[in-house]
């Protein structure tokens, strides 16, 4: 495989795992209002399932995000990881809002439904950070560990240089 091939495959495996979060995202709001029919939106078939449009916005909604977020790496590629990550975060919500206007994932003329989506983003935002910080601390800890085996077993006077650490 050439090297466009796999940052072809990459890319699609992206927006593949984006859009599974989707519907994951959907299925667990689905879960938690309940099968209430609404008369508009993703969820306009409560009880039944997602129509084929609700899928293809859901599709196109992780393409977009995929290609968003690889235009976003790429512009700032020298600053700190959790600039990025907040960076990334707001253009989510922003992206998710534009969706919600343009294909009316639910009426927009309700402010419940506004507290509601802006609340469970934050709630998810919060527990991604959370995982990705307990992710981070313990390859910390792993790689914290390799490099004190790494420096007993190569005692040679501690030549090595661990000022990053």
């Amino acid at each position: 495989m050439g090297r466009g091939e796999i940052m072809f495959s990459k890319f699609i495996d992206r927006v593949l795992t984006n859009f599974a979060i989707s519907l994951i995202a959907v299925a667990v709001v689905g879960w938690v209002v309940g099968e209430v029919p609404v008369t508009e939106g993703i969820m306009n078939l409560a009880g039944i399932g997602i129509s084929y449009a609700g899928l293809a916005q859901l599709f196109l909604f992780a393409f977009v995000m995929t290609v968003t977020s690889k235009v976003l790496m790429r512009l700032t590629q020298k600053i700190l990881l959790l600039w990025y990550m907040v960076l990334q975060m707001i253009m989510a919500y922003c992206l998710t809002i534009l969706f919600i206007i343009v294909f009316r994932w639910f009426p927009i003329e309700m402010g419940g439904a506004w507290i509601s989506f802006t609340a469970t983003f934050i709630l998810i935002t919060a527990l991604m950070v959370l995982v990705m910080i307990i992710t981070t601390k313990l390859g910390d800890k792993k790689y914290q560990k390799k490099l004190s085996e790494y420096k007993a077993k190569h005692n040679d006077g501690g030549n090595i240089d661990d000022s990053n650490a």
